[in-house]
């Protein structure tokens, strides 16, 4: 297959499929919609059922194989709920090779949580969106920690609302490139291991290679709140990873109260009390999910809105279409394990 070079902000990439392509005779490609790491994800019809798709395709010699396992994951996930599917986790549908490229076909998803805060005026969410999404991020980490599975690169861009066809406030967290098997405590290693994952949103832990726990994927929940409403990290424009550490290191030392919340006096309770759990290192119970969830319902109450007629601030017909000048989410990027000519089905 002869790539097509196509020019995307400051980037040349060569695109793994090319519009109007059919893979395997099934899905057409309509364009490229995400890019990241190794991977490209395109838009797709599946010609069997009409309906729209996700491909997400890797090169065959990429150096950090992740599809594949990914790939694994995923059916393994879907199994486990049945044909009713995962409800966070966009569904399955294949996994193959083509034409010099590993490819894999999910559902078509709507924007990611960057993109919707981007589309906000001065890249910021009201209180309300705020929350809302704390709660849905805190039951979508839940559910990846009820499989067994820890995410361990939780961040805007990997969560996701329903596509525009299919809203109904779905929302999915994807990207499950760096999953991986949560141990007991008797089973942890206490060798460090080299940092993965995304920097700013990464726990002091992540950060400092320690033993992966329930608490790095919560902390980082946690951040995208903090940014949600405030609008920026404070180590937002950091680069180093020690300069990185020692602004995190700082706010929690404060406890996060060296911080303007908009709208708030100081940080909003939810966040005290989210902070004061995970900082015990106790997070790890069920109570303990549905105990903060709980805490989010009230902090919701308390603005006096509903939560189930107020629009949310992509719902608004100004921030939808900017949404959708935005362009739809990339779909799933993930961890490794090396492949022949395999085809993993429904």
């Amino acid at each position: 297959m002869t790539a097509k070079l196509i020019n995307n902000n400051t980037e040349t990439l060569a695109d793994f499929l090319r519009p109007s392509e059919a893979v395997r005779g099934r899905w057409m490609v309509l364009a490229r919609i995400g890019c990241g790491g190794f991977g490209q994800v395109f838009s797709a019809t599946d010609l069997l059922s009409g309906g729209g798709v996700a491909i997400k395709a890797e090169a065959h010699h990429s150096p950090f194989p992740q599809l594949y396992n990914e790939a694994i994951f995923l059916r393994e996930l879907q199994a486990s709920r049945g044909q009713h599917g995962h409800p966070y986790v966009p569904r399955f549908h294949h996994f193959g090779h083509w034409d010099g490229v590993s490819y894999m076909v999910t559902e078509l998803c709507g924007p990611n949580m960057r993109m919707l805060k981007k589309a906000t005026r001065g890249d910021v969410f009201s209180a309300f969106a705020s929350f809302w999404l704390l709660k849905q991020m805190l039951l979508a980490v839940r559910s990846i920690h009820d499989f067994g599975y820890l995410h361990r690169d939780v961040k805007p861009a990997n969560f996701v609302i329903g596509a525009p066809q299919n809203y109904g406030r779905r929302f999915y967290i994807i990207d499950f490139g760096l999953v991986k098997r949560e141990r007991r405590r008797d089973e942890r290693s206490s060798t460090r291991s080299r940092f993965k994952g995304t920097l700013r949103y990464a726990s002091l832990g992540a950060q400092r290679s320690d033993a992966p726990l329930r608490s790095d994927d919560l902390w980082s929940v946690f951040y995208i709140t903090v940014e949600n409403i405030c609008g920026q990290l404070p180590w937002r424009s950091l680069a180093a990873k020690h300069a990185v550490d020692s602004s995190k290191t700082s706010c929690h030392n404060s406890a996060f109260a060296n911080i303007c919340y908009p709208g708030y006096r100081t940080v909003p309770r939810v966040l005290q009390r989210l902070f004061s759990y995970l900082s015990s290192g106790n997070f790890d119970s069920d109570r303990d999910y549905a105990k903060i969830v709980e805490l989010v319902d009230e902090e919701i109450a308390s603005l006096g809105v509903d939560e189930r007629s107020t629009l949310l601030d992509w719902e608004v017909p100004f921030a939808h279409a900017a949404a959708d000048v935005a362009g739809f989410s990339k779909t799933p990027q993930v961890p490794s394990l090396h492949n022949n000519r395999v085809e993993v089905g429904r």
